[in-house]
């Protein structure tokens, strides 16, 4: 289930045993709020964006996290979150 990061959700969730995903649009604007947190957030997509390849081969390679391979919608978020604030911006 896709939530904020309300921790009554989240605990709601963690006692039902349900699994939990972060809402991407709370996590960006969460990141633009903090401009300290923002550059190793930044560099963290960048990251996953240069070695997607090998996460999905590692994601897909066990079938309990096959379903967390990213998508290509995934894929051309964090593409688009990349773009939109240049590294040089960020410091």
């Amino acid at each position: 289930m896709t939530t904020d990061s309300g921790t009554n959700k989240i605990k709601a969730l963690r006692l039902n045993e349900w699994p939990h995903l972060q809402c991407s649009g709370h996590r960006l604007h969460n990141a633009i709020e903090s401009p300290t947190s923002w550059g190793s957030r930044q560099q963290m997509i960048e990251r996953v964006l240069e070695q997607e390849k090998a996460i999905a081969w590692v994601l897909e390679s066990d079938k309990k996290t096959r379903h967390l391979v990213p998508t290509w919608q995934d894929t051309d978020m964090l593409e688009s979150v990349d773009k939109a604030v240049p590294t040089e911006r960020i410091q």
